[in-house]
């Protein structure tokens, strides 16, 4: 039996425990969403909570220059503030990382499990959620023309600026390299069945604790 279908047992016998908790990190274009959509049409009763979601509800509460905008205008803020761009995308990260852990907690409470998948997720989040061992798969696009490709198409129809492109093309690049230099595999965007299946291997682990 797979690790889906024997968790998808479990939860029809309601004898699963612990909140399930995915992360999805990549760039934006990177196949987070679309891995997403896959994963809960095996697994049930995920919610997908993207992290700009996050972003923008934490939005009145955070007060920096940073936080409030897309990762592609945050070489702007960057020059205003006479940092670099790819410092701002990790603090943007990190400043979610409380939120996220107290969502968690909301989702423990309410017996409910989730994927969080967006370009705020760097492998540090994993400490702020030790005790719920989630899994966690990074997404990247190494094609920059298919990356800008990704972030206008059918979920995202927008039009970026040659600044913005050149802003996210740096940024992926970045959230890629930083993501491998701490020893993490990443699929790309188009190979999300070898995802799927690095998930699948990973809740098998997890099916024992997420049941007790």
């Amino acid at each position: 039996m797979s690790s889906f279908n024997e968790y998808s047992l479990l939860c029809k016998e309601n004898r699963i425990k612990k909140p399930l908790l995915i992360l999805i990190g990549g760039y934006s274009g990177s196949g987070k969403s679309t891995l997403a959509k896959r994963i809960v049409e095996v697994v049930p009763n995920l919610n997908i909570i993207p992290t700009g979601f996050v972003r923008a509800a934490c939005k009145p509460f955070i007060k920096n220059e940073y936080s409030g905008v897309h990762t592609f205008d945050l070489n702007t803020v960057a020059i205003k503030l006479n940092l670099p761009a790819e410092s701002l995308l990790l603090a943007q990260g990190r400043t979610l990382y409380p939120a996220i852990a107290s969502m968690a907690g909301f989702l423990e409470t309410e017996k409910q499990s989730a994927i969080f998948e967006g370009n705020h997720i760097f492998p540090d989040l994993e400490d702020e959620l030790t005790s719920y061992n989630p899994i966690t798969v990074f997404m990247k696009c190494t094609d920059n023309n298919k990356l800008i490709e990704n972030m206008c198409g059918p979920t995202h129809p927008r039009t970026l600026s040659e600044v913005q492109k050149q802003t996210a093309i740096l940024l992926n690049k970045f959230y890629m390299k930083h993501v491998q230099d701490l020893g993490r595999n990443m699929f790309e965007y188009n190979d999300t069945d070898n995802a799927v299946s690095f998930i699948e291997q990973e809740l098998g682990k997890r099916i024992d604790f997420l049941s007790k």
